[in-house]
């Protein structure tokens, strides 16, 4: 919750909408029908998934397409910048998180799929407050 204030709080701007699928089984699937469905609607669709199978991008794509290694490099260092400075602990789930968040709002994503991690009230996607 903190880096996600830290960040400027980007999943709960009013120019967001998001759409944050939890469940036991077909998390995935039905957050890339979803997305693919609001992107087919033009919308500007950010798609935060996990895991992924080659790719570390193919967690967070928008639009259908990986974001490149570029906004990794980029967007990663500010996190990183943030947890050093305000000593935060964050684990690879939540950094990855607050990339994704990060990147949607500085992208201008219109609607954001979110898929849950592990679930449960201490999910870092639970930092989202109007889902």
């Amino acid at each position: 919750d903190k880096l996600h204030k830290l960040l400027g709080s980007p999943m709960d701007q009013p120019n967001v909408s998001v759409v944050h699928i939890a469940g036991s089984n077909g998390k995935g699937s039905v957050a890339l029908k979803t997305a693919n469905t609001l992107q087919r609607s033009n919308y500007k669709v950010g798609l935060f998934v996990s895991p992924h199978i080659s790719s570390f991008r193919e967690r967070i794509q928008i639009d259908g397409t990986p974001i490149s290694e570029s906004q990794v490099e980029r967007y990663l260092q500010e996190i990183f910048d943030i947890c050093e400075r305000e000593g935060i602990p964050a684990t690879f789930f939540e950094v990855t998180t607050a990339l994704a968040f990060h990147v949607f709002a500085s992208e201008g994503v219109e609607v954001v799929v979110l898929e849950t991690g592990l679930g449960g009230r201490l999910d870092a996607t639970n930092v989202v407050k109007r889902p």
